[in-house]
């Protein structure tokens, strides 16, 4: 929501716009007088607010106030790889001053940034935790990951592949805004997934590995 000026009263409150009578207090000046001891001193009418009138009556349309609240629905574009906390300004979408004196000022966007399911955000990087079976992290092999474009992208790891041990592949993170040419990385990190229950043969093959030389405690 936004105020924007009145347009029955043009902004100043008064039924039609001109329905005003000169101030009673400071008799059409905007000022007053004030002594303390033997020094005048100039201050701004309160009545009046330094208008030099009042509003005799008020607008059928905003009842004095020069301002409706008005609900304004508008597009932005934000660019790509904004970082969280990016701000932009769109001059004249703000509110309407009360009084119809000058001009509506500015809306500002914040851009918040919402978690992922998926991904973290490391700068223009992209943070993958990708689920290994620890099967495939000892003997190696192929893992399939997702990309920020929905689509997925294979990759070889060796044998022995360690818990977090990072694989970066070039310019599939987000562009940077300073140049939309340039691309962060997809960082995968590599999480060891162990199974929540054993069969027997899998319990069998494992006492067996367990007695060969790299095993063993």
């Amino acid at each position: 929501y936004r105020d924007l000026m009145c347009n029955y009263c043009g902004g100043n409150g008064s039924l039609n716009g001109n329905s005003f009578s000169t101030c009673s207090l400071c008799r059409g000046s905007g000022t007053i007088l004030m002594q303390h001891g033997h020094f005048h001193i100039e201050n701004t009418c309160h009545i009046c607010n330094g208008r030099g009138s009042t509003i005799s009556k008020e607008c059928n349309g905003c009842h004095g106030a020069g301002i409706e609240k008005t609900f304004t629905s508008l597009l932005v574009d934000i660019p790509k790889g904004v970082p969280h906390g990016w701000k932009t300004a769109i001059g004249g979408y703000g509110h309407f001053p009360p009084g119809g004196n000058g001009e509506s000022g500015d809306l500002y966007i914040f851009v918040n940034q919402l978690s992922h399911e998926h991904f973290e955000r490391d700068g223009n990087h992209i943070v993958y935790k990708a689920k290994i079976p620890f099967t495939k992290a000892a003997l190696g092999g192929k893992i399939e990951v997702p990309t920020l474009e929905g689509k997925k992208i294979a990759f070889d790891i060796q044998e022995c592949t360690p818990p977090n041990k990072l694989f970066r592949l070039k310019n599939l993170g987000l562009p940077s805004i300073t140049s939309q040419d340039m691309f962060g990385d997809l960082i995968v990190v590599s999480e060891i997934e162990m199974p929540q229950i054993l069969t027997e043969k899998e319990k069998s093959l494992l006492l067996q590995l367990n007695e060969e030389e790299n095993f063993k405690k």
